[in-house]
């Protein structure tokens, strides 16, 4: 079966988006007793980003996902590039959580002009929480506002969206590896029936150099000479 090997020893997912929209509500759902409370693997000088950590189920052979939930007091008005960019650091993917209220989802559109200052090829997925309560857009209209697929909408509170969220957290790493894939960095997952991916991927065949054969006639004419 072939493998794909790579270089990541961990994929990192921040939870992000304004308070009360619902981020450590989802958290907690994957966090239970598994928590690392001081912060683990994801603690750093920068304390605005003293995340709490859950490592994900090891799904993957070659590394560990990380579900973060920064505690962050965010206003999209707010943010300053030079503060997330060191804020992002350590981010391969980027949940945002919406509360699916227009004027939210729309402060999250004007926000997308702003992550490529931050960091280059930040994989965003959106989570369009609280689609239960009244005056919430449907999440058809949502995708249609920010032009985007990966996008899914939940009841956070309630305890069937886990498997929802952890199949859309898998999606999302799948997501960065074909994109290290594409940057010339192959992968180790699973086999290729399983991660998806099917005959999209092709396996690089080991090639010889184009003056391989001269050069080993010229190695034999010199250790001929030697002798």
């Amino acid at each position: 079966m072939p493998r794909y090997f790579s270089t990541p020893k961990y994929v990192t997912i921040d939870l992000f988006g304004k308070v009360g929209v619902g981020k450590t509500t989802i958290f907690n759902h994957f966090a239970g007793d598994r928590l690392l409370k001081d912060g683990g693997n994801l603690s750093y000088d920068y304390r605005i980003y003293f995340a709490r950590c859950w490592i994900l189920p090891r799904r993957w052979e070659h590394t560990m996902v990380f579900l973060t939930d920064p505690k962050l007091d965010m206003r999209w008005k707010d943010l300053r590039v030079r503060h997330l960019q060191k804020l992002f650091e350590p981010t391969n993917i980027l949940m945002i959580v919406t509360d699916s209220t227009r004027e939210d989802v729309l402060a999250v559109r004007e926000s997308f002009s702003m992550y490529p200052k931050i960091k280059r090829k930040l994989i965003i997925f959106v989570i369009a929480n609280q689609q239960d309560l009244p005056g919430r857009l449907p999440l058809s209209e949502i995708k249609e506002i920010l032009q985007m697929k990966d996008v899914i909408g939940i009841n956070a509170t309630d305890p069937a969206c886990i498997p929802v969220l952890e199949k859309f957290f898998e999606t999302a790493v799948l997501r960065y590896f074909s994109m290290l894939a594409k940057k010339g960095q192959a992968m180790m997952v699973l086999d290729e029936e399983e991660i998806g991916f099917g005959a999209k991927i092709k396996q690089k065949e080991k090639k010889e150099g184009r003056f391989s054969h001269r050069i080993q006639q010229i190695k034999e004419k010199l250790d001929k000479n030697r002798k």
